[in-house]
């Protein structure tokens, strides 16, 4: 879909859920985040351009190769301005064996939209093992899936989220949401026992 430029959920524009996360009343400090699925690298830039540390995985080579370029043009912009680096990193990977595409964990926020409800269901305690294994202490996960009676089996309701999850982490809190072609979808809190 990358070479084709058929990607409507590249909309190059970062989600007010996660942009909450790192500007809302009750944003997280920066440190250290995870970018499953990170596409072209939108919001992995947004976090590294607010003082995060994120490295992003994505199995798309066209993506991660338009992250990079992306990348270091925002690093020639910084250097132009002569304000800090951005800090991110990509790579070409599976979701499913983060640390094998280079994640190396402690990360204080994680966060997934849209890649874990497209992988196949016998793989997803695979992606929930290696989540578990980067994360700190007290780490938010964020996830955005689609509800699979819109579509199929692509999806993830939120009892399979909490059963994958719930050895590891807490759901505190779960909002309703959509998307431009009327799916119903879901984006959901994790926290990492402290």
């Amino acid at each position: 879909m990358y070479w084709r430029r058929m990607t409507p959920w590249d909309t190059g524009v970062t989600p007010p859920e996660l942009r909450a996360v790192i500007e809302g009343a009750e944003a997280l400090p920066p440190g250290r985040a995870l970018d499953i699925g990170c596409g072209t690298g939108t919001n992995a830039l947004y976090l590294a351009q607010r003082g995060w540390e994120v490295f992003g995985v994505d199995f798309a080579g066209p993506a991660i190769a338009r992250a990079k370029a992306r990348l270091d043009k925002a690093r020639r912009e910084a250097a132009q301005r002569q304000s800090p680096e951005p800090r991110a990193r990509f790579s070409r990977g599976d979701a499913t064996r983060l640390r094998e595409a280079g994640a190396k964990g402690p990360y204080t926020l994680m966060y997934d939209i849209g890649c874990l409800h497209g992988i196949p269901r016998e793989a997803r305690p695979l992606y929930a093992n290696e989540i578990a294994a980067l994360a700190a202490p007290g780490a938010l996960y964020l996830l955005y899936a689609f509800d699979p009676a819109d579509t199929g089996p692509i999806g993830m309701r939120e009892s399979e989220a909490r059963d994958l999850f719930g050895r590891d982490f807490t759901l505190v809190k779960r909002e309703q949401g959509g998307d431009r072609g009327g799916r119903a979808s879901a984006w959901m809190w994790f926290r990492r026992a402290g």
